[in-house]
């Protein structure tokens, strides 16, 4: 049984319940149950809903236990759920090229990203634009590299922008040396390709804009894991205070 004063108390358990551990419990972008598990739909299958994301996990005993959320699950509500053609989910959804894909027992959904809108972003004389320094994010998620990405935050968004390093030591640095026209102290309305900052008592952490609301971020969702997530995010899950935005601006290119 798990409650949380936003959603009340719900039980999950078995199979569906093994799933959401797998995502990380609670901490998962899909959030905590607001509903007990709800059985006797088609095939003898169950589902759950969660918070976020309109997060459900289907269950059956030849498909096993999957999740699907956000823009995906919207598509498979329009085409009713899985009493339509799609049936249940046979896996999580994945990144292919510029899309999101989802397999179903009846076929795949695939949603292709949008053009980015970069409209506010700067590209500083950087060697990637903030187009391109979101398409090289976007690319990796869900990507796991301890070696390359765990705590290293501030080296990921150098790396969109095509450089090797940011030239600051941490992410708290980075943003202390940004020149002040560059830099918009907590304003939450951050541009496509924009770098959003972090305090904390130690190195603090920066992400990239994608658009929506949404970052690239690492480490949120797993050690050396590049996961989307929002601001509130991280200030809920690891306590950072939001310093605010700023333009690809960084110390190894001035």
């Amino acid at each position: 049984m798990y409650w949380s004063p936003a959603t009340g108390a719900h039980f999950t358990r078995g199979v569906i319940r093994d799933k959401w551990a797998s995502l990380g419990w609670e901490k998962a972008q899909i959030g905590y149950p607001i509903t007990d598990e709800i059985c006797g739909i088609k095939d003898g299958g169950c589902f759950q809903r969660f918070q976020f994301e309109n997060g459900h996990i289907y269950w059956t005993l030849p498909t096993g236990a999957w999740k699907v959320q956000g823009e995906i699950f919207k598509a498979y509500a329009a085409a009713d759920w899985e009493k339509g053609k799609y049936g249940y989910p046979v896996g999580d959804e994945y990144r292919n090229g510029n899309a999101w894909e989802q397999k179903f027992t009846g076929g795949v959904i695939r949603l292709d990203d949008p053009a980015p809108p970069t409209a506010g972003c700067d590209r500083l004389n950087n060697p990637r634009s903030c187009a391109e320094a979101v398409e090289w994010a976007k690319a990796r998620v869900g990507q796991v590299d301890r070696g390359q990405y765990y705590r290293k935050c501030d080296n990921i968004v150098a790396r969109a922008y095509g450089f090797t390093a940011s030239g600051s030591y941490t992410a708290v640095s980075h943003w202390k040396s940004i020149p002040a026209q560059y830099k918009n102290p907590g304003n939450r309305d951050v541009p496509v390709g924009a770098l959003a900052f972090f305090n904390s008592s130690s190195a603090g952490h920066v992400m990239i804009s994608i658009g929506d609301g949404k970052f690239v971020s690492n480490d949120i969702d797993g050690p050396g894991k590049l996961s989307i997530t929002t601001i509130a995010d991280i200030e809920n899950r690891w306590g950072q205070q939001y310093f605010g935005w700023a333009q690809p601006w960084f110390q190894i290119n001035h």
